[in-house]
């Protein structure tokens, strides 16, 4: 019986050798390197997206609202179909201002300044924690409802 290594050694065929494997393994941990980080902010950005169009509905159902009793609901939990979470799996934040005397807790830009006149409605984004000015390290990933609706997607742009 024939030694199998030897056989191919003659007949053209030669195995990988250890570097030359280690070489592959080495480019396929870089490549993977790259890779990883630019799907893992690609998920991230569709998951800002998702928010921004959650917060849109439930903008429009807040209008709907607003038309049949001239203010906001006092919480979502009083609109229909409300129990909606974000992508990260926390409850929509909501606040009514119009018509509460004194709404603590609302959201303000960089010059401490009210970022809505009838209600407040946001994520807390990624990292869940969140500050009441915007200019807060714990607000930036926020994806937030501004300008009374005007705008809406992440607090850092705002």
């Amino acid at each position: 019986m024939k030694n199998c290594v030897s056989d191919r050694r003659l007949k053209g065929h030669p195995g990988l050798t250890l570097v030359e494997l280690l070489i592959v393994l080495a480019i396929m941990a870089t490549l993977a390197g790259l890779a990883i980080p630019r799907y893992l902010g690609h998920r991230e950005k569709l998951r800002a997206e998702e928010v921004v169009a959650d917060l849109r509905q439930i903008e429009l159902k807040v209008t709907q609202y607003m038309s049949e009793r001239d203010l906001p609901p006092p919480s979502l939990n009083d609109l229909p179909g409300m129990n909606r979470k974000d992508p990260w799996g926390r409850n929509y934040q909501y606040l009514r201002i119009m018509g509460n005397p004194t709404p603590s807790g609302v959201r303000k830009d960089r010059n401490l300044h009210p970022i809505n006149s009838d209600y407040d409605l946001y994520s807390r984004g990624p990292d869940g924690q969140t500050a009441q000015n915007l200019q807060h390290p714990a607000s930036k990933d926020d994806i937030i409802r501004a300008n009374n609706g005007r705008f809406v997607g992440r607090a850092s742009d705002y």
